[in-house]
């Protein structure tokens, strides 16, 4: 693992959580109907084909080495446009979405809808949780998440069947809670959730006090998670440490896996 300062982005490229995928060893970010892709390896940009139809906010994930926001295929460098999902997918809020089982399944906290990739046809179904956080990612299976008790309290992860998101608490991680609160992470900053070679990593940026060079630093957890009996999973903190000093103009903003 590495890290990599990238060049800047045109000022007109939106980088909203939920359009920044990775397919690869290359990180596509799409705004509206234009993308630009970062190169991991040459540790360049390009633009790549525009989208048929510009979204303001352009959710997309991965399954089966494609992009779904609409269709996007890399070996062709082509889009394809969805079926018309009808009026009530159209004018929904999305607040997340992910692939599961070649399903791409996107909502709201409480009403979530699905893409099935195989048989071509939209679905929609309750989603009785409102657990998952903004920062979200899916390991074997298991969806995980970060988030807090109560406002002062210490961030706490949170893992799921992918089918049924009956979230439960990730137990053994409250030195890492109690290390998140003392190092300056709190519930108004940023932690993003990843996963990374079958172990999940927790990221977060908190900025220093005193500061006159206006400096913030990135801090990095690497959990190994296991299942036990009784249904729980417990985490393993294996390392956790300051990663980078950045500006503080610099933001946490998309964690992604890639492969050089």
């Amino acid at each position: 693992m590495y890290f990599v300062q990238l060049q800047e982005l045109a000022s007109d490229t939106c980088i909203f959580t939920n359009s920044v995928v990775s397919v690869g060893s290359e990180i596509y970010v799409i705004s509206r109907a234009r993308v630009r892709v970062f190169d991991c390896c040459t540790h360049t940009w390009r633009n790549a084909p525009s989208m048929n139809v510009a979204r303001g906010r352009a959710y997309s994930c991965v399954y089966d080495g494609k992009i779904y926001a609409e269709v996007f295929d890399p070996k062709t460098q082509t889009w394809e446009c969805l079926p018309d999902p009808g009026t009530e997918i159209r004018k929904i809020g999305i607040h997340r979405i992910v692939e599961i089982e070649g399903k791409i399944n996107f909502g709201s906290l409480y009403k979530m809808y699905a893409y099935d990739t195989k048989q071509g046809k939209w679905e929609h179904y309750e989603n009785e949780s409102g657990r998952l956080g903004k920062s979200y990612c899916v390991m074997e299976n298991v969806s995980f998440s970060s988030g807090y008790n109560s406002i002062d309290g210490p961030i706490k992860c949170y893992w799921s069947d992918i089918k049924y998101e009956n979230w439960k608490e990730v137990k053994g991680l409250d030195s890492l809670g109690q290390k998140h609160m003392r190092s300056g992470g709190s519930s108004s900053n940023t932690t993003k959730v990843v996963s990374f070679d079958g172990k999940l990593l927790l990221i977060w940026e908190v900025y220093m006090y005193p500061n006159p060079n206006d400096m913030k630093r990135i801090w990095f957890a690497e959990i190994m998670v296991e299942k036990r009996d009784g249904g729980e999973a417990w985490g393993n903190v294996e390392w956790v440490d300051v990663v980078l000093i950045v500006p503080t103009s610099c933001y946490l903003l998309h964690c992604l896996e890639v492969c050089v």
